[in-house]
This record gives C-alpha cells, structure tokens and sequence, in this order.
C-alpha cells in the first residue's frame, strides 16, 4: 500500500469520507478495510492509502465485466434487446412477459434512459480509447460504442488497456491495442475517450496532461464517470467500487481538472438507472432490500429523470473541446 498527495492540489490534509471493504468485487482479503478521503482544500475525493500498481490487478476479478469475450452476434442481440425494454411502446408488455417468464431481475438491470451518442454525431476519424477492455462492448453503450464496431464504421480505432487478458481478447478481434499512455506513439487524435475508466487511474493529473499533447486543436474528449454527488451516494454512500476506484468524482471536482487544462466543456449531463439502486442494497445487504416489479422498475426511472436534470445523476458525462 502507498500514502499520496491530492492529485488535484498536492495538499495533504484530508478527512476520511468513507471506511468499507471490497463489497462489491470481493477479490480483497475479507479482512482488508480501505479509506476514502475527501481534500479539505480542493474536495477532490481519492482513496489513501492504496494500493501499489503491481498489487492493484490483484483486486479486479477474473470475470471483470469488460474483460471477457462474448460473440458478436449475442453483443448484438443484447444490444436490440435493451434498446427494446426501453422503448415507450414495447416496455410494458415486454415488463409483463419477463414477469410471467420468472425473469424480473433481467428486465429491471436493462431499463435505462435514453442518453446522447456524441460518437454518432462524428465523422470517422483518428479516436484513442483509454480503459478500453476488450474493446466488444461499452458499459452504457454496449456494442455500438465499442471499438469492434467503430473500426467497421471507419474510424481509425487504438485501445488503451493495462489488463493483459482483455488486451488479448481485442488483439484477436483485430484491434489494436496498447498498454500505458507511453506506448501511444504520435498524437494527431481527433477523439479520446475515457469511459468509465478515470476513476481506475493513478493520476488523474497525468492523463489529462497527455490528452493536451496528443489532441488537435479542437479534438473532441469523453468522459463518462459515477458522480459522487448523486442521488445514488447520497443514499448510499458506502457503496464504492474500491479498491479499483481510486478515484470518485462530482461535476465541481471533475470541471476543476478541465478547467485547469483548458478544455472547453460543450455538454454534460448525468442519468441513472434502477438497477444500480437495486444493486446497492444488496451490496450493503439492506433490509429489507430493494425489490422491483418490471413495471416498477420503468416508474421508477421516470422519478429518476428528474434528478438526472438537475446533474444529481448517479453517473455523469462530460463532452469536451481541446482549446
């Protein structure tokens, strides 16, 4: 384990926010309790100590959700499937047939907003993914973000990802794919792309200091992480992904980090979903826990909506210009 600084500021003054195990991956010793601390001067919130980076694959399980290699056409199908559950039209009656098949729990972990694809607005261009996994599918976005499937639109994909195992799975999908921010060779990238991975890093600062470098002038950057100020983790606060979080982020914190690096913010938004609440209770062992109907669950994200407006989102999306 290593003590740090605030990456943000280098103040070494902070308080411990939340003191919780590894309740959700459960690869850390039962025993083994972690700290996040909030920076009394910047609040950027960050785990201290930590562990080193030799330790820290240790923590991630072996079937990590973007590790894995699924067939394409399943991806596909999953994909369609989603896109289905959460149409106004088929909702309902697909939330009545789950419930009568014994398959609830599927139905509620697949009903989520409709959210912005920045990607379908571009052109195909030069696009450097960093926490890419095995680069078949996107956490929100499924497929149709992943690599495999921009590559076959056109755009001149490279992955970025620390895991072997998932860097092999993506090389035998022909994609190509590095293993640290020293290994992209040149810049010239018209997109980058952190979803759901800057919360993983060890230093916030050093990522974005190497996006400046290899994006052009007015490149495009995504970032998607969980937003600790949610709805979310004002119920739940002890529900943190650690240790494999190093990081969790608000809009204050995060817009600290592109404003100091000069990127100019053209969109945000944060969104939530039930299955992420049903999720927390199990993980903190509520009683009783959160059990949702289908139907429940397509109310209940209309309740959600509007937290979602006002940026209390259990997740937030930033979409960035390189000035």
């Amino acid at each position: 384990m290593e003590w740090v600084n605030c990456d943000f500021c280098g103040s070494t003054e902070s308080d411990i926010l939340v003191e919780q195990k590894d309740i959700i991956h459960r690869a850390a010793p039962t025993n083994e309790v972690f700290f996040l601390r909030k920076c009394r001067n910047c609040s950027l919130i960050y785990l201290n100590p930590r562990p080193v980076e030799e330790e820290l694959f240790s923590y991630y399980p072996d079937n990590y959700d973007f590790y894995g290699c699924e067939k394409i056409f399943i991806l596909k199908i999953k994909q369609c499937l989603t896109d289905l559950i959460n149409s106004r039209i088929f909702n309902k009656p697909l939330g009545l047939a789950f419930y009568l098949c014994g398959l609830k729990d599927v139905f509620v972990r697949l009903v989520r907003p409709r959210i912005t694809d920045y990607l379908k607005r571009i052109h195909p261009c030069r696009m450097l993914d960093v926490g890419c996994g095995s680069g078949l599918h996107i956490h929100f976005w499924g497929y149709n973000g992943s690599l495999h499937y921009l590559k076959r639109r056109g755009f001149e994909v490279i992955g970025l990802e620390p895991s072997l195992k998932a860097k092999s799975v993506a090389e035998k999908y022909g994609l190509k794919v590095v293993s640290s921010l020293q290994d992209v060779k040149g810049g010239g990238f018209d997109f980058v792309r952190m979803n759901w991975s800057m919360e993983h890093v060890d230093s916030p600062t050093k990522y974005f200091r190497e996006f400046k470098k290899i994006l052009r002038s007015k490149g495009k950057l995504l970032i998607s992480v969980p937003n600790y100020s949610g709805i979310l983790y004002r119920i739940f606060p002890a529900c943190v992904e650690i240790p494999v979080h190093t990081y969790y982020f608000t809009p204050y914190t995060l817009e600290n980090y592109l404003h100091k690096f000069e990127f100019k913010i053209i969109d945000k938004f944060t969104f939530s979903y039930p299955g992420m609440f049903a999720k927390a209770s199990e993980f903190l062992n509520c009683k009783p826990r959160l059990n949702m109907t289908p139907l429940g669950s397509v109310y209940f994200q209309s309740i959600l909506n509007n937290f979602d407006s006002q940026m209390l989102g259990n997740d937030m999306v930033y979409f960035c210009e390189n000035k």
